[in-house]
């Protein structure tokens, strides 16, 4: 066959030739791995054997190779450098076009275009100049914003163009809306205190809609200060006029809202309102003085429609604040508004005058409205009286009024630690009442060393009247020996605590008093004739006495003279007793006659249980089960014996008992009798102990004339008493200040 060659086999060895295909092995005995025997051809479709003997000249500046793999020979170059003829004008050397004459020519790129390489890809930049600038844009349609980065300077001197500093030029940032200045160096521009919103320009914080606002801060306390120092009187320190706003409004968080001071007889303070709605003085504070004046006059207001003066304040100063040596502290006037009028919203006051000389702490007139209103949640109104003058003094001259009225209408706090009084009353005169309150007619009475002394001459009424809506609420509150008041969750008509007596309650008739008298369930009231310490009356119950079980304790005590009576008593071995005390334990019946009469109890050393029962013998033999709860109670050992007694009801030989135990014993005829009659027995058993639910024990088995528990000692405590005083008067002209004509006009009521 073709190819076949007539050798050994193919996997070597002697062997017998014969005919087989040509493997590889076979080539290198035939000698074709020598080029000698290889025919050289180029590669492509009308490709052609080179003859042999020819040339073959393999150009190029790298090394040349020749591998062969199986039966194909590669001759390679370790480059692609070609040279290119003479006259094209390029040369490839080294992966680099080299231009040897003619200009290069690039083709789709824009005007002032050129290329720049960006990793494995080509781009171009437009470069344009206009005027002065030079523009960097994209071309030729790429995409991206291009990114300029210079370098001022040259060599290491180098400056980063962030880091750049330009002579003339000021650099700063800022705040939205602040005003710049120049920063304190003089150097930068920042932002100053000013704030200028488009709508509004302030300082501090903006708390409403005014055209300019200044806040004071806790370390600058005056918004606006207003001094004036006019030669001729005619000057003032801050003046406002509004028709129908506010001629001057203040607000501060800590001292002055509005603050005036004048000299030469001018006007610390001074505000003209015209409008119904307008206020001719209006300051506000969170912390001090809502308006602040000093002077002959220390703060005045007039109006004719609306409020003269008006002071608000939240925090812990005064709402409005007046001080006069020789005239008045707050003077207001009005027709139909409120004289004076303070507002306060936190711990501050709202009026405060204080008058050293003749003058009035606080003095407001009106006719149809209020001469002084005051409102806060802590105090309304504070007036200070000096050289025996009346710090506040009113007076209603029609049988509705009210000559003083305070209160507080805040909403309620509960986290509130103190203030927010309707009213406050304060004293240093022991022998005198904080507050005074009488009714009745004239030569009104009081008791001394009394904070609240009330007294009337009204049968039906009270000298304190008290009472309590919420339904668990305490009507009163006492606490004494400076103790804390206590009351209970579920309320009740008064709940009263002390060191050692809570409570104390004295009927002074020698024959008929009864100290304290008490009903329960809705009943009436009622005493006995010849008196007592207390009377309890309830439907059900009418006492309750309770202690926590201890040692040498007991939930009543009572004495007679000497004699001593305890019920529900534990002694000092914690044994428990019903009743343990002097005399005998008796009880009432009644005769034949139906009179009632006395019967007794008998009395033993020891604490027995018995019990009582009735058998026969049967053929001279009983035996008794004692009842399981009556022996569940007793104890039954060789120190406590089951004490058996019988009593036979025939004849028989006698009786013995025998086998006595816990749960019963035998009866048994003597002399082997075999009767058949019926007997009565009893036994009597002492008491077992007791572990009580506190886990304490009543050792009653042990008990044989243990000590008797001596009588509690009594403390007398002394009774002082006080007599009501008469009330001195002083008879002082109530001095009316001149006034203008009043208009009679209704003001809408703002309580």
């Amino acid at each position: 066959n073709a190819n076949y060659l007539f050798a050994g086999p193919a996997s070597g060895g002697a062997a017998i030739p014969s005919f087989r295909k040509l493997v590889a092995a076979d080539i290198p005995a035939l000698d074709y791995d020598k080029y000698s025997h290889w025919v050289l051809q180029a590669s492509g479709t009308n490709a052609s054997n080179i003859s042999s003997g020819t040339t073959v000249n393999i150009t190029g500046s790298g090394a040349s190779s020749v591998t062969k793999s199986g039966n194909t020979i590669t001759i390679s170059s370790t480059d692609n450098n070609t040279t290119y003829s003479a006259g094209t004008g390029l040369n490839l050397s080294s992966n680099v076009f080299a231009l040897t004459g003619q200009a290069l020519a690039l083709h789709n790129v824009s005007t002032n275009g050129f290329f720049y390489r960006n990793g494995s890809t080509i781009g171009t930049r437009v470069i344009s100049v206009s005027g002065n600038g030079i523009t960097i844009s994209n071309g030729n349609g790429a995409s991206g914003n291009p990114t300029i980065s210079l370098n001022i300077g040259t060599g290491s001197a180098q400056v980063a163009a962030g880091n750049h500093t330009h002579a003339g030029m000021t650099t700063g940032s800022g705040t939205n809306n602040y005003v710049v200045k120049w920063t304190p160096n003089g150097t930068s521009l920042g932002n100053s205190q000013i704030i200028d919103n488009g709508t509004t320009v302030y300082i501090g914080t903006l708390s409403s809609s005014e055209r300019f606002s200044v806040t004071g801060t806790s370390t600058r306390k005056t918004a606006i200060k207003g001094v004036s120092y006019s030669a001729d009187g005619d000057g003032s320190g801050v003046y406002g006029m509004s028709q129908t706003g506010k001629g001057v409004h203040g607000f501060s968080n800590y001292r002055f809202g509005v603050y005036g001071e004048a000299k030469n007889g001018g006007t610390g303070v001074m505000g003209i309102a015209e409008g119904a709605s307008s206020h001719g003085v209006y300051g506000y504070s969170d912390k001090n003085f809502g308006v602040y004046g000093e002077g002959f006059v220390g703060v005045y207001g007039s109006s004719e429609e609306a409020d003269a003066i008006w002071g608000i304040v939240s925090g812990t100063g005064d709402g409005v604040y007046g001080q006069a040596i020789g005239g008045n502290g707050v003077w207001g006037q009005t027709t139909s508004g409120v004289g004076v009028r303070g507002q306060a919203s936190g711990a501050g006051d709202a009026i405060l005058g204080i008058a050293s000389g003749t003058g009035d702490g606080v003095y407001g007139e009106a006719t149809s409205g209020f001469g002084v209103y005051g409102r806060s949640s802590a105090v309304g109104v504070v007036g200070v009286g000096v050289d025996d003058g009346d710090a506040i003094w009113g007076v209603a001259t029609v049988a509705a009024g009210i000559g003083v009225r305070g209160a507080n209408n805040a909403n309620n706090n509960n986290s509130l630690s103190s203030g927010g009084y309707g009213g406050y009353f304060t004293t240093k005169q022991t022998k005198s009442a904080a507050v005074l309150a009488y009714l009745g007619n004239d030569g009104a009475s009081y008791y001394s060393g009394a904070a609240i002394s009330g007294v009337t001459t009204v049968a039906t009424g009270g000298g304190g009247s008290f009472g309590n809506e919420n339904k668990d609420g305490t009507a009163v509150l006492g606490a004494g020996n400076n103790t804390s008041l206590s009351y209970l969750q579920d309320g009740s008509g008064g709940a009263f605590t002390g060191t050692n007596v809570g409570v104390v309650a004295w009927g002074e008739n020698v024959t008929s008093g009864t100290g304290i008298s008490a009903a329960g369930n809705g009943l009436s009231i009622y005493t006995f004739e010849r008196g007592s310490g207390g009377v309890f009356y309830g439907k059900k119950t009418g006492v309750v006495a309770k202690t926590d079980n201890g040692t040498n304790t007991e939930a009543l005590y009572s004495e007679n003279g000497t004699q001593v009576v305890r019920v529900n008593h534990y002694n000092a071995s914690n044994a428990h007793y019903k009743i343990i005390g002097d005399g005998a334990v008796s009880t009432i019946v009644k005769d034949t006659e139906g009179k009632k009469v006395v019967m007794h109890a008998p009395e033993t050393p020891e604490y027995y249980f018995m019990d009582f029962g009735e058998a026969q013998l049967v053929n001279g033999f009983a035996h008794i089960d004692l009842d399981p709860v009556f022996s569940k109670n007793v104890a039954i050992s060789k120190e406590h014996p089951l004490r058996v007694f019988v009593q036979v009801e025939g004849k028989c030989n006698g009786v013995y008992v025998d086998n006595k135990s816990s749960s019963g014993f035998d009866v048994i005829e003597l002399f082997d009798g075999t009767s058949n009659v019926n007997f009565q027995w009893s036994v009597v058993c002492n008491v077992a102990d007791e572990v009580h639910d506190n886990g304490a024990v009543s050792y009653y088995s042990k008990l044989r004339f243990e000590p008797a528990p001596e009588p509690l000692e009594s403390v007398q405590q002394k009774a002082i008493k006080i007599e009501s005083k008469p009330v001195i008067e002083k008879k002082e002209k109530l001095i009316i200040k001149e006034k203008k004509e009043f208009k009679e006009e209704k003001k809408e009521d703002f309580m």
